[in-house]
């Protein structure tokens, strides 16, 4: 059942502290906050979205658009720190800040650690902000974590949408009606970038891969490979290891090496259990750069809805995706012509964070269905 509300929650209490919030938040933008005029055109601005890693993929795509029309933009981005590898020394990207909090923080701290840590990093980042003249700030997630009332006294406009809480604060307030989240962040900037395009048009912009190469040798991957990426950082999208072992006991015909990546000591166990031909187990091994890397020089990728996915349509690679009824996928899929979504449509999807123990829309995609797609993307 939809909310009647604006927000993206169905929890009713959810609901109210976000009503409540935003009440408060009516009441300070009536005393303190002026009607801010939007800029005719974009010197300076800031970028926020405090999402998982996959989301500010998306995010890059946006990034490119508004350099290829504003070429002398300054442009800065705040996201968590679990991006940080992402934006620092981006071509597109000025100066990046991080803040972390803790709906979006998928590290092994606890609870009481993830929020000091959101409170020092915000104490840090916004007296670092307030030193900055921007023409605008943009808020490009439309899910919770809202950082919108964190600059409810910067001089500016805040562009955003409602969804996430904050709406009473924000200059210019876009409801769109956009099916792919790309295409929801690119109508923020209609006054400036134009009408929305197709969704085809938009493609992610990561920084261009370390060489493969030297990377190769010292791990032994032998050319060309395919990457299983089996792990997520919800494990409530993960396929079934049983699955994946049928598919690498089929992949034994081809002549490609597999690489199976992912991170963490639970994903490193799964990935001890994934045994066959040629399988090079490099879970735990790579930072962030050779992750990409590896993507990057890969003949194709299977994995699950995860970062790999956003990351292998960004280099534009061949990538099979188990979907799942957790999410939209529809909504969050990778910006590639040649990314393959394999989806097994539930009437009790989205179910967000309360999946069921059966997960039927993912145990029901059968290994013969990945193994269908395999010959039209070999050849």
């Amino acid at each position: 059942m939809k909310s009647l509300f604006p927000y993206h929650r169905r929890n009713p209490l959810a609901i109210a502290a976000l009503l409540l919030c935003d009440l408060y938040y009516w009441f300070y933008a009536s005393l303190f906050r002026r009607n801010f005029v939007l800029p005719q055109t974009l010197s300076r601005i800031l970028l926020v979205n405090p999402a998982h890693l996959g989301d500010v993929v998306i995010s890059t795509a946006i990034l490119r658009e508004l350099k290829e029309q504003f070429p002398n933009c300054t442009i800065d981005f705040l996201v968590g720190d679990w991006a940080a590898p992402l934006v620092k020394d981006h071509p597109g990207i000025d100066k990046s800040f991080f803040i972390s909090h803790w709906h979006a923080n998928r590290s092994n701290q606890t609870l009481s650690e993830q929020k000091n840590l959101y409170q020092l990093q915000v104490t840090r980042v916004m007296s670092e902000l307030s030193d900055h003249e921007y023409d605008a700030i943009f808020f490009l997630n439309s899910y919770e974590p809202s950082l919108i009332n964190l600059f409810k006294r910067f001089s500016c406009p805040l562009v955003g949408v409602v969804s996430a809480g904050g709406g009473p604060l924000l200059s210019f307030i876009v409801d769109s009606s956009a099916i792919h989240e790309v295409q929801i962040q690119a109508s923020l900037f209609k006054p400036w970038l134009g009408e929305v395009k197709n969704l085809s048009q938009y493609q992610a912009w990561l920084k261009p891969p370390m060489a493969l190469d030297k990377l190769t040798e010292q791990i032994g991957i032998a050319k060309p490979y395919i990457v299983i990426h089996p792990g997520s950082g919800n494990p409530a999208k993960e396929w079934p290891l049983e699955s994946w072992i049928e598919v690498i006991h089929a992949l034994a015909q081809s002549d490609l090496g597999i690489v199976i990546t992912g991170h963490g000591e639970r994903e490193k166990k799964q990935a001890d259990l994934l045994k066959g031909n040629r399988c090079i187990n490099l879970v735990g091994l790579l930072n962030f750069e050779q992750f990409t890397a590896v993507i990057a020089g890969a003949n194709t990728v299977l994995c699950v809805d995860s970062v790999a996915g956003h990351i292998a349509g960004a280099y534009d690679k061949n990538t099979v995706i188990i979907g799942n009824g957790l999410s939209n996928i529809e909504r969050w899929h990778p910006l590639s012509k040649r990314s393959h979504l394999l989806v097994k449509k539930m009437a009790c999807s989205p179910c967000h964070s309360h999946p069921c123990a059966q997960r039927t829309c993912i145990t029901s995609i059968t290994p013969k269905m990945l193994a269908d797609q395999l010959p039209e993307i070999f050849s």
